[in-house]
């Protein structure tokens, strides 16, 4: 089950989860400082093993919606997000305890943008403040 519907866009005979992950697909590649760009990269989060009673653990992998190389050497995983789940959230914490290194975002799209996604909750949580303040 999933909490949100979710609906499938073809572009360049690329299936993507959502229209904000193929309007940022298209963003990057127009995007001028990009070397080169990787679609759905999967990390390890933990490895796989064996219980003292020899259940065997399958691995727990995340797999981020892109990986950017920039032209100045900068590298970036981002995840395009409308909704954070749980699961969502552990992973990322997961991943950054992982790999400390690797400079991870999540985004959203404001307007005609594309901008942090905590930064963008902060902003609506704001919003939703001030307005109850005015009334």
């Amino acid at each position: 089950f999933l909490p949100f519907t979710v609906s499938l866009i073809w572009i360049d005979g690329i299936k993507f989860d959502s229209k904000a992950e193929a309007d940022y697909y298209l963003y990057l590649k127009e995007h001028p400082e990009i070397e080169f760009f990787n679609l759905q990269p999967k990390y390890i989060l933990q490895e796989k093993f064996t219980t003292k009673d020899w259940k065997k653990i399958q691995d727990i992998e995340y797999v981020a919606d892109f990986y950017i190389k920039y032209l100045d050497g900068r590298e970036k995983v981002v995840d395009v997000k409308g909704v954070a789940t749980s699961t969502s959230l552990l992973k990322r914490k997961l991943f950054l305890c992982k790999y400390p290194e690797k400079d991870m975002q999540r985004i959203v799209k404001y307007g005609w943008e594309w901008v942090d996604y905590f930064d963008n909750e902060k902003r609506k949580k704001e919003k939703k403040k001030n307005l109850s303040l005015n009334k």
